[in-house]
């Protein structure tokens, strides 16, 4: 789960759908990535510049996280 992402939401008042308007993606496909789906370095930018939120402070935490899963599992 993304909960960088799901807290910058929360932050700014924003529905997924209001994410998904200004990014040009499904409201599916957020809710995907807020669910832990990985995505395109290309999808994480342009989430990145829509919330005003650097890349890294969003999804890095995550990556590190699902890295380390896959090298424990």
């Amino acid at each position: 789960m993304n909960n960088q992402l799901e807290a910058a939401l929360i932050r700014r008042g924003w529905s997924k759908a209001k994410l998904a308007r200004l990014t040009g993606f499904s409201r599916c496909t957020i809710a995907n990535i807020i669910a832990g789906r990985s995505c395109s370095m290309l999808a994480a930018y342009r989430i990145a510049q829509a919330l005003g939120e650097r890349v890294d402070e969003l999804f890095l935490p995550q990556y590190v996280l699902n890295q380390k899963q896959f090298k424990e599992g």
